[in-house]
């Protein structure tokens, strides 16, 4: 049931579903690399609340302009800025 309903909720959105290893930092480089700019991202801060800073650091990182895409995600996303 769970796997039908995963697998036709997938389909709706048009992903893939990727299986990795447990802990594999190759296999999951785009993540690995996105946590290392947001942990370096937070530690910048001088508060030692991250759940302070972390609606604060997402938006300059989802704002900031991509070189490949010439853009920020946001704009890629919501197709206006930010």
């Amino acid at each position: 049931m769970r796997s039908s309903l995963y697998r036709e909720f997938s389909e709706m959105l048009g992903t893939n579903r990727i299986r990795t290893t447990a802990y594999h930092p190759i296999a999951t480089g785009i993540v690995e690399r996105f946590h290392r700019h947001l942990k370096s991202s937070i530690e910048a801060h001088e508060s030692g609340r991250w759940s302070e800073i972390l609606p604060i650091v997402l938006l300059g990182i989802r704002t900031a302009v991509k070189e490949d895409i010439k853009t920020s995600c946001a704009e890629f996303v919501y197709g206006t800025t930010v």
